[in-house]
């Protein structure tokens, strides 16, 4: 019984991407909403 490969990461081939991703985003979302409580404090 051959086991398939599973390990791969959709879309990017790697989970290393999508750590990128993710990361990025969050940094994205950090200084979005410090910005929203500086504008409107």
């Amino acid at each position: 019984m051959h086991q398939q490969d599973n390990d791969k990461a959709p879309l990017f081939g790697n989970w290393s991407g999508w750590y990128w991703l993710v990361g990025v985003f969050l940094l994205i979302l950090i200084v979005f909403f410090y910005w929203i409580t500086k504008k409107f404090a």
